[in-house]
C-alpha cells in the first residue's frame, strides 16, 4: 500500500507553486513570434508595413514599432499589432528594417518601471512599381479653338495642389 507522509505535501505544493510561477513568467515574456511584413501591393508610391506579436511584458504598457528605410529611421507605429504606410515614390527599391520597444510598469505590483525592446531586424527588400500611366485618355473640342483632354488616374501618387 502506498502512503505519503504529511512532511512531503508542503514540498509538493511548493514545487507546484514554483512550476506555476515559471509558467507565468514564460507566458509574460511572450512566447509568440514578433513578425513584420512589407508590401507595395502594386503601388507606385508607398510600401505598407504590418506587424504583430509584440509581447505584453509590462503593466500599463506603451508599445512602439519603429521602421527604418535603408538604415535611416522613417516612422513609428503604435500598439502590439498594426500597420503603417511609408511614402517612397515610384520605382523605388529599398531595404526595410524594424524593431519594437515597450515601456510601462512591472507586472507584479504595477508600480516599478518596466521596459523591453528588440534588436533591429535583418530586413527585407521591397520595390514599388514604375509610375502608372493614365487610363482612358480622351480629347474633345468643346469650344472653338480649345481642346479638352480627360483621363482616369491610375497612379497612387497623391494629387498636387
Amino acid at each position: 500500500m502506498y502512503t505519503t507522509s504529511n512532511e512531503n505535501i508542503p514540498t509538493r505544493q511548493r514545487i507546484g507553486q514554483y512550476l506555476l510561477l515559471v509558467f507565468c513568467i514564460l507566458a509574460s515574456v511572450g512566447l509568440q513570434a514578433q513578425t513584420a511584413n512589407y508590401s507595395s501591393g502594386g503601388s507606385d508610391y508607398a510600401v505598407t508595413a504590418s506587424w504583430s506579436g509584440i509581447p505584453s511584458n509590462c503593466c500599463e504598457q506603451s508599445t512602439t514599432a519603429k521602421f527604418y528605410i535603408n538604415s535611416k529611421f522613417n516612422r513609428n507605429g503604435s500598439g502590439r499589432s498594426g500597420s503603417v504606410s511609408m511614402a517612397v515614390g515610384p520605382a523605388s527599391n529599398h531595404h526595410y528594417r524594424w524593431k519594437w520597444e515597450l515601456s510601462g510598469k512591472d507586472k507584479t505590483v504595477c508600480v516599478f518601471s518596466c521596459s523591453d525592446d528588440s534588436n533591429l531586424s535583418t530586413g527585407y527588400r521591397v520595390s514599388t512599381s514604375s509610375i502608372k500611366y493614365p487610363g482612358s485618355v480622351a480629347a474633345s473640342d468643346d469650344k472653338v479653338g480649345s481642346i479638352k483632354i480627360t483621363w482616369s488616374k491610375r497612379t497612387n501618387i497623391p494629387n498636387g495642389d
